[in-house]
């Protein structure tokens, strides 16, 4: 959720959530949700457990497994994806910062690769961006 890799795209995402911490968006985003990459309509699945975040593109061979913090205090909304586990092993241990949003039922994430310094300023695919429209799997919670 949410997992990035700038012009050859793959991203971590990752992306979500203050560890520890109980938060509402945390809780809303416990679950099954599915959509596409913004811009690619490539198919995506990411399951939330607790701060635990499996990301899946399927379709590209794409996953990854980690912790997310979330800060929705901030403007925009912050996430952080920590990679436990991925199909590219330079992206172990790595983090992909990102920002997200929650309305109407739909989950928007943007967020860099792995271990980039900065963060998106919007929620706009760009070479260096990748941006996830998700929607709740039905029976996903």
């Amino acid at each position: 959720m949410a997992i990035l890799r700038g012009t050859a795209g793959v991203l971590v995402l990752a992306p979500l959530l203050v560890a520890g911490c109980a938060s509402s968006d945390l809780q809303r985003l416990q679950g099954s949700w599915i959509g596409q990459e913004k811009n690619r309509g490539i198919e995506c699945k990411v399951v939330v457990s607790g701060n635990q975040v499996d990301f899946t593109l399927s379709k590209l061979g794409e996953w990854y497994k980690g912790a997310i913090t979330i800060d929705e205090r901030a403007e925009p909304k912050t996430v952080d994806y920590a990679v436990a586990e991925c199909m590219a092993p330079e992206y172990v241990g790595k983090t992909s910062k990102g920002i997200y949003e929650i309305k109407d039922g739909t989950w928007t994430l943007a967020a860099h690769e792995p271990g980039a310094e900065t963060r998106p300023a919007s929620l706009e695919p760009s070479n260096a961006i990748r941006v996830f429209v998700l929607t709740r799997e039905a029976g996903g919670k």
